[in-house]
């Protein structure tokens, strides 16, 4: 007769300290906003490079990647700025999310 044990419920790690979590985000916004510019720089660099009579198909990918890049550096921003603004953990000095 097997019987089934009973497994115990693991313990959920403890959250990051707050600092540790900011830097993370500030980390992101500037890897976006750098990569988003790098990559539409590079798109007007393609474009000017390739406008010898040939669809820029190429020029416009990247440029749009770049557009997100950026809009994602946004997004985050304003996701970040709005949780802050509305966190009650931050009195305490800790993050709940």
């Amino acid at each position: 007769m097997a019987s089934s044990a009973v497994q115990p419920t693991p313990t959920p790690p403890p959250p990051a300290p707050l600092p540790v979590l900011q830097a993370a985000g500030r980390t992101i916004f500037g890897g976006l906003l750098w990569g988003g510019v790098l990559l539409i720089v590079l798109a007007l660099w393609l474009g000017y490079k390739t406008a010898e009579g040939r669809m820029p198909v190429l020029p416009w990918v990247v440029g749009v990647l770049g557009a997100a890049a950026l809009a994602l550096m946004l997004w985050h921003a304003l996701r970040d700025s709005a949780a802050r603004r509305d966190s009650p953990c931050l009195a305490a000095g800790r993050c709940c999310w």
